[in-house]
């Protein structure tokens, strides 16, 4: 995932509409890295807390499914909907850190 990131990072930036899928796929690839045993343990070695990984990780994780659902409702050109959208991720992001 992280090869098709870069290789497609130049074309997807220069276009708009390109962008916002492809942010929604870095984040998606981000969140997957946290997944991993070896990031993890390395992160915890550099004196950085499991409590923080997992929270990063999961904020990240909420945060790529809602622009998966935003890159969605853009194709309905609703925009009350997508302000709908906007509004729910940024409460749940913010119940995610509050929890």
């Amino acid at each position: 995932m992280w090869f098709a990131l870069v290789l497609r990072a130049r074309p997807a930036l220069r276009q708009p509409h390109r962008r916002e899928l492809w942010l929604t796929v870095l984040a998606a690839a981000i969140a997957i890295t946290l997944f991993q045993p070896g990031v993890v343990g390395r992160l915890t070695h550099a004196a950085v807390e499991l409590h923080t990984v997992a929270l990063t990780r999961n904020l990240i994780g909420v945060l790529g499914a809602g622009l998966v659902l935003l890159f969605l409702v853009d194709s309905t050109r609703v925009r009350s909907l997508r302000l709908t959208v906007t509004a729910g991720l940024t409460t749940v992001r913010g119940a995610l850190v509050d929890l």
